[in-house]
């Protein structure tokens, strides 16, 4: 057993997960407070496999709970994935070259990755810092926090770079094809993210091949399927937007193959830039048709009007609907989104 000193319990209690690079290695046995009542001591059992990770030099900090801060530039909430919300959790790091530690040996317990000063450090180009706050933007991999923004500036001509401290243990996974994608909160069925809506934009860690590296180019998540490989884009026309815009996606058959890239307005209309998944290109023919992904269609017949609803997600997604087609597929030809019902020949 050894013996964590905080401030606070936070969210912790007994049973709250102890990681080590993303793996449980132990768990919260119990939890006092101070002799001098100035603090807690909190009590870690790590499983017998697990022990010769616990160095003199490790540092432990806190992953887990709600942080709140409210200033005049505005309310900053951190909220982290639900299993650390509810149980709290604890994550550890430790040097090679440090000495086992023994048992009942005691470590401070630090508020969070940044605060540890055990993360290693990345140099950002940023497309811009509109909803960015240095010590707050998370860096996010398959639902885990795994760093946090830590310096913004704003360079001589309108350039903005950042540094992000990024856990250890992905560390490896920083290479020459790995991409760092800014996300947008958005409200969706398929992805209940509570946690993206509260803390706004988010980083996004999507691993790749190559080299090591420590510098990135962040690519605005509506513009990420333009960094996969054999990706098909497309431009469509339209008389007006329909409410469409960039992120928004592409249906066919129910199932999202693509994406909104772009939305232009020009003297003539609406121009959209837009992406299929390099799984789904052969699926779009060259008399394949793109109408307004509707929430309601109205049909009307001799036996009366029949209104059609929509699904509750494309109620909230919206996006372009793809009417198949069977013929080859010219990609130089610009295509026309119309409203829903209308074909691309005719005026909506």
């Amino acid at each position: 057993m050894i013996h964590l000193q905080a401030p606070d319990l936070g969210s912790l209690s007994s049973g709250s997960l102890v990681y080590f690079r993303k793996i449980p290695v132990g768990k919260v046995y119990d939890y006092a407070i101070n002799p001098n009542k100035q603090g807690v001591v909190i009590d870690v059992l790590i499983e017998r496999r697990f022990t010769d990770l616990v160095k003199k030099g490790s540092r432990f900090w806190n992953v887990s709970g709600v942080d709140a801060n409210v200033s005049i530039s505005g309310a900053k909430v951190k909220l982290e994935s639900l299993a650390a919300l509810v149980n709290g959790a604890i994550a550890f790091d430790s040097p090679e070259e440090s000495k086992p530690a023994e048992a009942e040996d005691t470590f401070g317990l630090y508020e969070d990755l940044a605060h540890s000063q055990r993360g290693v450090i990345i140099k950002l180009e940023l497309p811009g810092g509109a909803g960015l706050t240095a010590d707050s933007t998370p860096l996010m991999y398959q639902g885990l926090e795994v760093g946090q923004l830590t310096k913004l500036d704003l360079n001589p001509g309108g350039k903005v770079t950042g540094e992000m401290t990024v856990d250890p243990s992905v560390v490896t996974l920083l290479r020459e094809n790995t991409r760092i994608e800014l996300r947008n909160p958005k409200l969706s069925l398929s992805d209940a993210n509570l946690s993206a809506l509260l803390t706004g934009k988010t980083f996004e860690l999507v691993p790749g091949d190559g080299e090591p590296r420590k510098e990135f180019v962040v690519v605005p998540g509506e513009k990420a399927l333009l960094q996969e490989p054999d990706v098909l884009t497309l431009t469509l026309t339209a008389p007006e937007s329909y409410g469409i815009d960039a992120g928004q996606p592409l249906i066919l058959h129910g199932v999202q193959v693509g994406q909104v890239i772009d939305r232009k307005l020009t003297s003539k209309g609406v121009t959209f830039t837009v992406a299929i998944e390099p799984q789904h290109r052969e699926l779009v023919k060259g008399d394949s048709k793109f109408v307004v992904n509707s929430r309601v269609d109205v049909k009307v017949g001799l036996d009366g009007v029949e209104f059609l609803g929509a699904s509750a997600s494309e109620w909230i997604n919206g996006g372009i609907r793809i009417l198949p087609g069977d013929k080859g597929r010219d990609e130089s030809q610009l295509s026309t989104v119309c409203q829903s019902g209308k074909s691309a020949g005719e005026q909506p």
